[in-house]
């Protein structure tokens, strides 16, 4: 693993970039994928997207990944850590948002479990988290087969809605890497 890149047993995770453009426009036309969403992104709203994910890497060291298949390098969808402020703290938030094709077949998981294990590694962060729509019951799955629980659920005044937040701490963290 590093800053650039992370491979699971079955994707390959890079810095997401100005190549995945028509990937990332086709995912956010996908009202499926978009379902938890305020709505679909257009073209001009997918590239301010992936700016501020470049952006994210560039004063954060960390953003969102592209997530391509190893077998055949297709498109999965998006997972990344993102840096947040929940409450009166920071943490990295493990978002993640596949192509509705890719669904079903254990992604999210994966790579939400890459992502949180390269937040640990690579940062000094005494917990991971992320944000759920708690509508959003495959999220909330893909958090718990991560070894996240949830900590609390409260309302997201950037996003105007309520949100879940689940989360794993570092130490906790260490004791699944012992096993």
């Amino acid at each position: 693993m590093s800053e650039l890149g992370i491979q699971t047993e079955r994707l390959r995770m890079r810095r997401l970039g100005q190549q995945d453009v028509d990937a990332l426009f086709a995912m956010f036309q996908d009202p499926g994928a978009m379902r938890y969403y305020p709505g679909l992104k257009d073209r001009a709203e997918t590239q301010a997207w992936l700016d501020w994910s470049e952006r994210s890497w560039a004063e954060h060291r960390t953003g969102f990944f592209a997530l391509e298949r190893l077998s055949d390098g297709a498109f999965v969808g998006q997972c990344g850590p993102l840096p947040q402020h929940v409450d009166v703290r920071f943490d990295y938030e493990v978002g993640y948002l596949l192509a509705s094709e890719h669904w079903g077949h254990g992604y999210a998981t994966e790579a939400a479990r890459g992502a949180r294990d390269w937040v640990f590694r690579t940062f000094d962060a005494d917990r991971v988290v992320s944000f759920i729509d708690p509508r959003n019951a495959p999220s909330i799955a893909v958090a718990e087969r991560n070894d996240m629980r949830l900590l609390k659920q409260r309302r997201a005044e950037r996003w105007n809605r309520d949100i879940l937040i689940y989360g794993i701490s570092r130490a906790e963290w260490k004791q699944l890497q012992k096993t």
